[in-house]
């Protein structure tokens, strides 16, 4: 491939990772967890890389329990992509360097996504201040993988409506959650990973930011 034809495979898979974003939204089904924003505003961000533990430990709106919540009120998405994520998520390489975006499905968000033309796949990640990771996890449809990540709970879940591609999120503190999507860069381009594989690349992915947050 020449340098001429580089900046477009880059636009292409840009563009297609963001309609995969917004069409999220409309195929997503459920009822999503209300946005307290409007009553109880976030205090701005002061900083991208000193996330702050608080106390006493919390409680989700289903029950779940995290015993070190970490404030992420002062994280920013984009700082998330250390190279042990994007490693992990593939997105390295002929990525470049990730890009603020607008995450349709979570208002109250803030994002940042990575794609790899080559390897065509794209992961986003946003910072939801007012969605708890249980409530979100019930508001989408299909069975959800769960696991624990240093003792912060992980969903993970195919995209519904058949969309190539998987959603995740990481409870880091009583409605505070790390967002996670990963998907196909260009739905009809090569390589075609399979969703139970894109699935299975956000457990890594979940583990290495973690690991930033709590690092």
């Amino acid at each position: 491939m020449g340098l001429r034809d580089r900046p477009v495979l880059i636009m292409v898979a840009l563009a297609a990772l963001a309609g995969l974003v917004s069409a999220c939204t409309s195929s997503e089904q459920g009822t999503p967890t209300p946005d307290t924003s409007s009553s109880a505003p976030t205090a701005p961000p002061t900083s991208a890389s000193a996330p702050t533990l608080t106390s006493p430990p919390t409680t989700g709106s289903g029950g779940t329990t995290i015993a070190n919540p970490i404030d992420l009120s002062g994280v920013k998405p984009c700082s998330l992509f250390t190279s042990a994520v994007s490693a992990a998520a593939q997105t390295s390489g002929d990525g470049g360097t990730p890009q603020k975006v607008e995450v349709t499905s979570l208002p109250d968000a803030t994002g940042c996504f990575q794609v790899n033309g080559k390897a065509n796949v794209g992961l986003t990640i946003a910072i939801a201040l007012s969605t708890d990771v249980n409530g979100y996890s019930k508001s989408q449809a299909g069975a959800a993988q769960q696991f624990d990540v240093k003792g912060y709970p992980v969903v993970v879940f195919p995209a519904s409506g058949g969309l190539p591609g998987c959603l995740g999120g990481i409870g880091m503190a009583d409605h505070q959650m790390v967002y996670l999507r990963y998907g196909l860069a260009n739905p009809t381009a090569s390589p075609q990973v399979p969703r139970d594989e894109l699935c299975s690349r956000l457990r890594p992915v979940a583990e290495q930011v973690v690991a930033k947050l709590t690092g």
